[in-house]
């Protein structure tokens, strides 16, 4: 599979931009008793890891820990599965608020 072209990253299409973790700094979303690592976040949507393959609906309902101690509820539908890593497309989108508070904390210690 081709890489992608510095004009095509350029030209992303996305809505918001993400903030994406290094595997130490990495929040965890809790859905139900389980815990999943996330990978990346933005106000739209998030990526997780399901390293045990957890079976889980397609509308998913839970708590987002991120590394600067914000505690966000949200629900979303799993939009796609890789391997271990899931997407999810939130329904509310996570705060401008939060997401600024959550980037000066990861690149401002």
């Amino acid at each position: 599979m081709p890489e992608d072209s510095p004009s095509d990253r350029i030209n992303d299409k996305r809505e918001y931009y993400r903030l994406v973790y290094l595997e130490e700094e990495r929040p965890v979303l809790k859905i139900g008793r389980h815990a999943f690592r996330v990978m990346d976040i933005s106000q739209g949507g998030l990526r997780f890891l399901n390293p045990k393959t957890v079976r889980l609906d397609e509308w998913v309902k839970g708590k987002l820990s991120l590394s600067c101690g914000e505690i966000i509820p949200l629900e979303g539908r799993i939009e796609w599965m890789h391997d271990d890593e899931f997407g999810l497309l939130l329904d509310t989108p996570i705060s401008a608020t939060a997401m600024e508070k959550e980037r000066l904390y990861l690149f401002h210690p």
